[in-house]
């Protein structure tokens, strides 16, 4: 069986391929450029200039599996090309009748029981992938496996983020991290994730389509990663932007465990030291081989202008013989030639030596015919040597001088890039001053009408009706789609979900026990508003209580927030639409307790009452805010006061009971769905009563 890795596999190293101890031959193909994996059956391509070489790939060998890293791997943000390259090669096991395909991913969206709203092109990119394997496992004949990974580090050479980091501390000692210091991550190895891949090889048809979130049991905040560093290097310097972005983070399931039998062996706090130690020699190896190339190169650069010199030296002297009695050449000093040549060519010190050599020729040259003591002594016989020792000078200095302005120049070309990099920096980071003060101004400017229109807005008797405004004027206001409403019984610890925005509907838990977050319960029980600055994980950003006569009858929450909007300013804007809010409750309830018409003795509402709350609820259903389902109810024999009762006791808080103009009996049943109201029907069952499901 052939298997191909493709995709991203810069990321893992040598040793993931000897860790794979199956006898397959391990077809890797490259994406990017050549790369040097060695062993027993494996047999390595990459992309070149030809476009259709992994086509060529897919037809040469019979794939029974293909493993595909994704570039999302290692929190990766520039994934422009993914899903095309993920599509081509799904096209090509299609054509190519591959079994199993294997997608090793990034985990970084994905939270066990939250859903995170997708917001970035890159969160859509990736979830757009999830979606085209999924598609694809059920449209074709092929079992997929998703693996969705934390930081990958290598215990050898890789091209991952992991390393990236070490070999920054080793080089410029510093660490960049895009996220906070409190920040939960992991690492896995890749000999860890190749023993997993090993044993899907072995048994992939686990499932038509499968997705593990695995772990390499490495919890950690990035502070604590910093201090793994530092301990080894200490004058390591770590910076931290405010910037959770495609973090991978610790997330598992227990698949991997139970169907493979899988647990990571390697732990990150007992590798760091081997990675440094052996990152370190990597760096002195380079190093060495630096200065020897340097060495090599001034060596090389020196023979090369011996020879140069000794040949044409040599043929200078060579022509000056066959020349000497033409009477054309006569006029020209071919030693001056050679002399300029050296001088220009190669600088100042090839060109005093030239002019040595040219002087050397030309007393070689007239001692046959004259005594040395002459040539010397006689001041008319000085011109020739004067003339190559000052040309030999001349075109040497410039050629030192044309050398040392061009470095000059392109050191002073790297200054300028740096100060225009700063510079730049300085400039974004003030036009998004800029624009956050304008916008400052403009919402004090407007502030008033601003007002007006929530105030205007949150006018009406009916408290379904302000929820519905509320959940609208929150997000327009504040620029988030993930807000929710909840009531509060004084005589339970549970929060009931009343309305919420449309990106939460499906997701977001239709109760909470007060008491699983002391933090906003110790806040919010001082009718104080809460703000998760420490960035607690499970805890919503923001919480507004809503009291009524002392009675906590409610929260407001804002389930996710930027960093950028944690501050005093976003706090308070939230605060005065939350009392604005509330005003507008009150008044409802107070409205409603005084004129709304309940049947007398009943929990029931009266027809035209209940046909007003049914239309709210529609819209709100519309809005996809919410869910409900609508129940006829039949009393039997028994009285409407008997029925209210029993009915009542069975029900929540946020639950609605009214008539119909024909005297019929409905129930109301808030954020519940068809599919989730067992409970419902057990008490009802219990009690004896029937129902009919006329909406949800």
């Amino acid at each position: 069986m052939d298997v191909l890795y493709t995709g991203n596999v810069e990321v893992i190293s040598q040793k993931f391929f000897d860790t794979i101890n199956i006898n397959d031959k391990k077809v890797i193909f490259s994406e990017t450029k050549k790369l040097s994996f060695e062993g027993d059956n494996i047999v390595v391509f990459d992309r070149g200039e030809r476009q259709d070489n992994l086509r060529d790939v897919y037809t040469t060998f019979n794939f029974e599996t293909v493993v595909y890293f994704s570039q999302a791997l290692d929190g990766a943000l520039h994934i422009f090309d993914e899903l095309e390259k993920l599509e081509s090669n799904l096209y090509f096991c299609r054509r190519n009748k591959v079994k199993n395909f294997v997608y090793v991913t990034a985990n970084d969206l994905y939270k066990d029981n939250e859903a995170k709203p997708l917001g970035t092109s890159r969160e859509i990119l990736v979830e757009a992938c999830d979606k085209l394997c999924q598609a694809f496992a059920s449209e074709n004949s092929i079992n997929f496996i998703i693996l969705r990974t934390p930081y990958i580090y290598s215990m050898g050479d890789a091209n991952n983020q992991f390393n990236e980091w070490i070999r920054s501390a080793i080089d410029d000692r510093k660490l960049e991290f895009r996220a906070q210091q409190d920040a939960v991550t992991d690492f896995v190895c890749d000999e860890d994730l190749a023993v997993l891949i090993e044993r899907i090889l072995d048994e992939p048809n686990i499932s038509k389509y499968c997705i593990m979130n695995i772990s390499g049991d490495n919890e950690m905040t990035f502070k604590d990663f910093e201090l793994l560093i530092t301990e080894q290097l200490p004058d390591v310097k770590a910076e931290y932007k405010d910037n959770l972005n495609a973090i991978p983070g610790y997330i598992k399931n227990q698949i991997a465990r139970n169907e493979f039998g899988w647990a990571p062996k390697h732990l990150i706090a007992d590798d760091v030291s081997e990675v440094i130690e052996r990152n370190e020699f990597v760096r002195y190896k380079r190093q060495q081989y630096i200065r020897r190339k340097a060495r090599i190169e001034k060596i090389q650069n020196k023979v090369r202008i011996a020879i140069e010199m000794i040949v044409l030296f040599l043929l200078t002297e060579v022509l000056n013989h066959y020349t000497r009695d033409n009477v054309l050449t006569s006029f020209i000093d071919l030693r001056m030639i050679f002399v300029v040549i050296m001088g220009v060519m190669n600088g100042l010190n090839a060109g005093i030596i030239a002019a040595v050599l040219a002087s050397m020729g030309y007393i070689s040259d007239n001692a046959a015919n004259m005594q040395w003591q002459i040539i010397f002594y006689n001041v008319q016989n000085w011109l020739p040597f004067a003339c190559y020792f000052l040309l030999g000078s001349a075109c040497g200095y410039n050629k030192d001088r044309h050398e040392d302005d061009t470095a000059y120049a392109k050191e002073q070309h790297d200054i300028l890039e740096q100060k225009y990099i700063f510079l730049n920096d300085l400039y974004v980071q003030a036009l998004d001053s800029k624009e956050a003060f304008n916008n400052q101004i403009l919402g004090y400017k407007d502030s008033f009408g601003k007002i007006y229109s929530i105030v205007k807005r949150l006018n009406a008797v009916v408290p379904d009706k302000i929820f519905f405004e509320a959940i609208n004027v929150l997000e327009e206001l504040l620029e988030n789609n993930s807000v929710a409403i909840y009531s509060i019984n004084d005589k339970s610890d549970f929060a009931r979900l009343i309305i919420c925005s449309k990106s939460l509907t499906r997701t977001l838990a239709k109760s909470l026990k007060l008491s699983d977050y002391p933090k906003v319960l110790d806040k919010i029980s001082q009718n104080k508003l809460f703000v998760n600055l420490e960035g607690t994980e499970g805890y919503p950003a923001y919480v507004a209580p809503i009291y009524r006569n002392c009675n906590l009858e409610g929260i407001l929450v804002l389930k996710y927030a930027k960093n950028i909007n944690m501050n005093t300013e976003f706090a308070n804007k939230f605060s005065i639409v939350a009392d604005l809010i509330r005003d507008s409750l009150f008044r409802a309830y107070d409205y409603n307790e005084q004129t709304y018409r309940y049947v007398d003795n009943t929990q029931f509402l009266e027809a035209d009452a209940f046909e007003e709350i049914i239309k709210i609820k529609d819209e709100m259903r519309d809005s996809e805010y919410i869910d409900y389902v609508l129940l006829k109810i039949e009393r039997g024999n028994r009285t409407l006061e008997e029925f209210s009762t029993i009915v009542g006791g069975m029900i929540r808080s946020t639950d609605i009971m009214g008539l119909a103009k024909n005297g019929e009996t409905y129930l109301l049943l808030s954020q519940t769905r068809r599919d989730n109201m067992s409970v419902v029907e057990e008490r009802m069952k219990k009690n004896d009563i029937e129902f009919e499901v006329v909406k949800g």
